[in-house]
């Protein structure tokens, strides 16, 4: 039963995440999200990105969008902060202090919500269940796919 359970999590979940999804974006072609990186097992082994070896196109990514990030964290330092995550506003000043800081857990997984936003195409609705996209998606003039319940 444990091999069969392993199995699933490694393999066939992840696999089943993909299915059906005829275009993956992904600007900053995180070393994280890449086919040869194991998912690990949830017990002993997790993902993980240290900034001093992480081969992605983050900083760049992020340089390329440098006035939307100002004008994210204005929109963030002025809401609500139940619309926000908490680690996200720090995050987003230190990058806009240096972009260079960017790589690495501690901030790029911090970032994550702004990541996804940017890295969304203009024309595209944004699928989340994730309230911290209202102020966002607002701040970058994206939209939210809301599910009428």
């Amino acid at each position: 039963m444990i091999d069969y359970l392993e199995f699933n999590i490694e393999r066939v979940i992840p696999a089943r995440f993909f299915q059906g999804i005829d275009e993956f974006i992904t600007n900053t072609d995180c070393d994280l999200v890449r086919s040869n990186v194991p998912v690990g097992d949830y017990l002993t082994s997790r993902l993980s990105c240290n900034a001093a070896t992480a081969q992605c196109s983050l900083v760049d990514f992020l340089a390329r969008h440098q006035s939307e990030l100002l004008a994210l964290e204005h929109a963030l330092t002025q809401a609500n902060p139940d619309q926000i995550n908490p680690s996200t506003l720090p995050a987003l000043r230190r990058l806009n202090q240096d972009v260079t800081r960017a790589k690495g857990e501690r901030t790029c997984w911090a970032l994550g919500d702004v990541i996804i936003a940017l890295e969304a195409p203009d024309d595209a609705l944004i699928y989340t269940t994730d309230n911290h996209f209202d102020v966002l998606c607002a701040a970058l003039g994206k939209r939210r796919f809301i599910e009428l319940s």
